[in-house]
């Protein structure tokens, strides 16, 4: 299994992060994925699509909570990966096995500049949301 950025459908083979959009349990409470018990809607961004993004609009610590206190929904944040790789049955051909988020790394993106950034990632994120939120009425 290979990853792809889900803004330029590029392979990665290094440097990625994963864009979350998370919704808020109640104003000001952001919980981190691996917190919750639930799927997060999420989409691999390569290191070079990431940095077309300015450092700037990047808000990190007391700004996040500042910005999530004024009760903007969805909150889209990002996080630093990375991943183990193992040999596949095919040879010396490598697959991603798992990711890991470095929670450490936490950055909040504003919304428009999420849309306007990410575009493609964003239809990912909603096609996934779209199939969760199914998969949930299923099994209730």
């Amino acid at each position: 299994m290979s990853l792809a950025c889900g803004c330029c459908r590029e392979t990665i083979y290094e440097g990625f992060g994963i864009l979350y959009r998370l919704e808020q349990r109640a104003k000001g409470i952001l919980l981190l994925p691996g917190e919750i018990k639930i799927d997060v809607p999420n989409c691999a961004i390569c290191d070079k699509c990431w940095g077309r993004l300015p450092e700037s609009q990047r808000l990190v610590g007391e700004e996040i909570r500042q910005r999530m206190s004024r009760g903007s929904k969805p909150v889209y944040i990002f996080m630093r990966a990375d991943s183990d790789r193992g040999s596949s049955l095919l040879g010396s051909a490598k697959q991603w096995s798992s990711i890991r988020t470095e929670p450490s790394t936490v950055v909040y993106i504003r919304t428009p500049l999420v849309l306007r950034h990410f575009k493609g990632a964003v239809e990912i994120i909603d096609g996934m949301a779209n199939a969760l939120q199914r998969e949930r009425a299923d099994i209730n």
